[in-house]
C-alpha cells in the first residue's frame, strides 16, 4: 500500500470513529450493536493501516501512542479491551490531526 493510501485510510477510520461514537456515552455505545459493530471495524482496520507506516513515519506523525493504544483495545477474537476503548473514544482518538 502507498504511503498516501496508508494515511488516507489512517484519516478516513479515525473521523469515521469520531462520527460513530461522538453521541454516545460508553453503556449506549456497547448497547448500540451496529455502532458498536462498525466502530470495532474500524478500529481494525486503523490497526491494519497503522501497521503499514514504518516508525519513522508513526513518531514524525506522532501515531505511536493511537497505535499502542488500538493494538491494546483489539485483542485476538472478539474481544475487546472496554477501558482502552473508552480512552481511545474519550481523549486520544478526538485529539489525533494528520
Amino acid at each position: 500500500m502507498e504511503q498516501n493510501e496508508t494515511l488516507f485510510g489512517i484519516k478516513r477510520f479515525i473521523n469515521k470513529i469520531r462520527f460513530y461514537s461522538q453521541s454516545l456515552a460508553s453503556e449506549e455505545l456497547i448497547n448500540d450493536q451496529l455502532t458498536f459493530d462498525a466502530i470495532c471495524y474500524c478500529l481494525i482496520m486503523l490497526n491494519y493501516c497503522l501497521d503499514q507506516l514504518d516508525k519513522s513515519t508513526l513518531k514524525e506523525l506522532n501515531l505511536e501512542l493511537l497505535k499502542e493504544n488500538v493494538n491494546k483495545a483489539i485483542k485476538v477474537g472478539d474481544y475487546i479491551n472496554i477501558e482502552i476503548l473508552d480512552k481511545l473514544l474519550i481523549d486520544i482518538i478526538p485529539n489525533i490531526t494528520i
